[in-house]
């Protein structure tokens, strides 16, 4: 009889070990049926011990000794006393320039966010390790942090845009791109466009001083301004009704919803202004100028955020997306940190914006009514009308404030001194001129006053021309009157709608004394471009609207004996083309004469008033234009000749007669 197994010091078997054993009789059971029992037993038991001596043996080996942690003597203490006596001591090593340089802020400010930082968060405080000794210490900490980097007031905003030429505005808004080096290869599809390496986007909207008042970062590099904004949360607080209620006045007309400065990607929302493409007039042009000068404020904010952080600028070599997003947005906030100690350095603004003024403010501020639905509130958000609105009226308002601070500029130099000085002669010098010669003359005739007197006069008339007889001298003198615009009180101007299209950008030329002439380009099917020459007191004043293409014509009128009485035209919106344009134009004068541009295509409207002459246009204008309206005044009315009275001759010779 076989001797039995005894497990006395062996420990129990595992798990693993006794299922191998079943699994392994179980199959020498059905291999080796045919044999007799004793020899399956005596396998069995063979194969058992083997298993069991092999788990002993493993057993009672001794564990592999487990190697120690590496310590490395970093001596924290002397490099803290390093760090404070080169910087934060009495007399520092480095000078304040160079501390600026090298954390990017002021020392004080660096203080402030080490001492918050230390009260509020634990991992920034200094704590003991098992032997007793100090950990590093904040100051060591914080500059690690930084050294690895290397609600705005509304008032404040709408105040400072009045000021440069846009009441209501509240900063420029743009998109910048933060390259992604170690995006995973499965993103890197969504977040590369075309060719490009992957980026990560940052929405932000920036004031003059270039603080960051708002930021969407995290959106793939293939989506551009559009796409982005559709995501981003910077008009929720307006849509959901928690924004404060802004209202403010352009070119005399109320507004409700502040703006931004964008360029030509974004939509014509009421809550963008973009510049003009390609500006006609001195208007637009100088609009364009202005508000793209003003826009830039963003960018400068995206280039200076990148030369204060390098890790910035150069591409992310992390692979979570969390921490780039925790990375920028701890950027962000040291770099509004930066500005907001700077303000007071800098002297970026007008010190009375902080002093109590007598004078009333164009604009107010106040708590949200929560009026409508948030479905209202976001058609206002995207009112095209709106805007439409608003870009005409900045353009008025921006080149009526040039005006006056041109006119204030004369003035002021005109004031500076009595002393002689050489001027550059300008339009308004010239008329003074004009003016004292006149004055001199008129002095000099009234030298000799002999014979008889006689004199001129017809109430609410002024005198415009002379015509008389003369000789060696003047024999006789009669004079024009025409009615005098200060004494006698005419019709008022009319103006008529613009009719036409409903789209493109509004544009008013004004009221003048005539139109001299106009230059029309046509291409297949729509009046592309329109340019006006006005007069307006002898000076001649010149507009274009549309864009400069196609078949140009021309039509002049016979100034001042001529003027347009009525415009025909018809308006229609081609197929090739979005907006509703204008297709033809006739244009019929006083003289019975009539000129034809473009095709008569559409709907037809004529502008015309009786009794009066046309002199202004305005509308509005895209590609082409799509609507035309117009200034009408009233005729002036035929003036009698006085007949000339003749004066005594001094010498009988031969006369001539003469009309001035």
């Amino acid at each position: 009889m076989k001797d039995h197994w005894q497990f006395k010091d062996i420990p129990p078997l595992s798990s693993t070990l006794h299922f191998k054993c079943k699994k392994t009789l179980m199959a020498s059971s059905s291999h080796y049926h045919y044999h007799n029992d004793d020899d399956d037993e005596d396998y069995v038991n063979d194969y058992v011990e083997d298993y069991v001596n092999d788990y002993v043996q493993n057993f009672d080996e001794e564990p592999k000794e487990r190697k120690q942690r590496i310590y490395m003597e970093r001596h924290r203490e002397d490099s803290h006393q390093m760090l404070w006596n080169d910087y934060f001591c009495e007399t520092p090593t480095y000078n304040v320039q160079l501390f600026r340089r090298r954390f990017r802020m002021n020392k004080s400010l660096f203080l402030r966010i080490v001492n918050r930082l230390t009260t509020n968060i634990p991992y920034f405080q200094q704590g003991k390790d098992c032997t007793g000794r100090s950990s590093l210490a904040p100051l060591q900490k914080c500059t690690a942090a930084i050294r690895q980097l290397a609600h705005e007031d509304l008032q404040r905003l709408l105040y400072i845009g009045e000021q440069r030429g846009f009441p209501g505005m509240v900063g420029s808004i743009d998109c910048m791109h933060w390259e992604w080096k170690n995006c995973p290869t499965a993103w890197k599809g969504m977040y590369s466009r075309g060719t490009e390496k992957p980026t990560i986007v940052l929405e932000a909207v920036a004031s003059s001083d270039l603080w960051i008042w708002h930021t969407f970062f995290g959106a793939p590099g293939t989506m551009n301004d559009l796409n982005i904004l559709d995501r981003s949360p910077v008009f929720d607080d307006i849509i959901n009704g928690i924004a404060p209620e802004v209202n403010f006045y352009v070119n005399g007309n109320p507004y409700h919803l502040a703006y931004y400065l964008t360029d030509g990607i974004y939509p014509k929302w009421a809550t963008f202004i973009q510049s003009i493409r390609l500006p006609q007039s001195e208007k637009h042009s100088l609009f364009a100028k202005t508000q793209e000068a003003v826009r830039k404020d963003v960018e400068r904010a995206f280039g200076v955020l990148q030369a204060r952080f390098a890790v910035v600028k150069n591409p992310s070599k992390l692979w979570d997306k969390e921490k780039i997003a925790n990375i920028m947005k701890a950027c962000i906030i040291l770099h509004n940190m930066i500005v907001e100690d700077e303000r007071s350095t800098f002297t970026q603004y007008n010190e009375r914006e902080f002093q109590e003024s007598e004078e009333e403010d164009t604009f107010t501020v106040t708590p949200n009514s929560n009026l409508g639905t948030a479905m209202d509130r976001r058609s206002s958000v995207r009112n095209r009308q709106a805007h439409e609105q608003l870009k005409f009226d900045l353009i008025e308002n921006i080149w009526c404030a040039t005006r006056i601070a041109e006119d204030n500029v004369e003035a002021t130099l005109n004031t500076m001194s009595h002393e002689p000085r050489l001027l550059r002669p300008t339009n308004q010098t010239l008329v003074e001129a004009s003016a004292v010669v006149d004055l001199i003359h008129r002095t000099c005739l009234l030298i000799h006053r002999t014979g008889t007197k006689f004199g001129f006069e017809d109430q609410g008339k002024k005198i415009v021309g002379f015509h008389g007889r003369s000789g060696d001298a003047l024999d006789a003198l009669g004079v024009y009157f025409v009615h005098d615009s200060l004494t006698t009180s005419l019709p008022p101007l009319y103006k008529l709608d613009a009719q036409g299209g409903t789209e493109g950008l509004i544009w008013d030329d004004g009221s003048y004394d005539a139109v001299k002439t106009l230059r029309i380009c046509q291409d297949d099917c729509r009046i592309a471009y329109l340019e006006f020459e006005y007069d307006k007191g002898g000076k001649s004043e010149k507009f274009q609207h549309g864009v400069k293409g196609g078949t140009p014509a021309e039509f002049v009128l016979d100034y001042p004996d001529e003027y347009i009485k009525t415009v025909e035209a018809t308006y229609d919106k081609p197929k090739l083309f979005q907006n509703t344009v204008i297709t033809s134009l006739t244009f019929q004068t006083s003289k019975g004469r009539a000129s034809f541009f473009g095709y008569k295509v559409g709907k037809k409207f004529v502008l015309e008033q009786k009794d009066r002459r046309l002199v202004g246009f305005h509308g509005t204008e895209g590609d082409a234009i799509d609507a035309l309206g117009a200034y009408f005044a009233p005729i002036p009315a035929p003036t009698p000749l006085i007949p000339a009275k003749k004066l005594p001759s001094v010498r009988r010779r031969q006369r001539r007669s003469y009309m001035g």
